[in-house]
C-alpha cells in the first residue's frame, strides 16, 4: 500500500488582463488487488483564484503491470 500526497502553486499567466493563479492539492492512495493489477484512488482539489477555473474531483483508476 503507498499513500501519496502533491501540492503544486503555480502562476499561469493572465486571462483578460487578470493575473490566474492556482494550487493543487492531490491526495491517493494505491494497493496491489492481485500481484499485476493495482488500484488507486483520491482526491484532486485546485483552488484558483478565479472560481470558474476551482474544482474538486474524485478519481479512481486501475494499473495493469505485465
Amino acid at each position: 500500500m503507498t499513500i501519496r500526497a502533491e501540492f503544486t502553486a503555480s502562476r499561469n499567466g493572465k486571462i483578460l488582463g487578470f493575473d490566474y493563479f492556482t494550487n493543487t492539492r492531490k491526495f491517493s492512495l494505491s494497493y496491489p488487488i492481485f500481484d499485476h493489477i493495482i488500484t488507486n484512488v483520491g482526491m484532486e482539489r485546485i483552488e484558483s483564484n478565479i472560481d470558474y477555473f476551482s474544482s474538486v474531483s474524485p478519481f479512481m483508476s486501475f494499473n495493469f503491470q505485465f
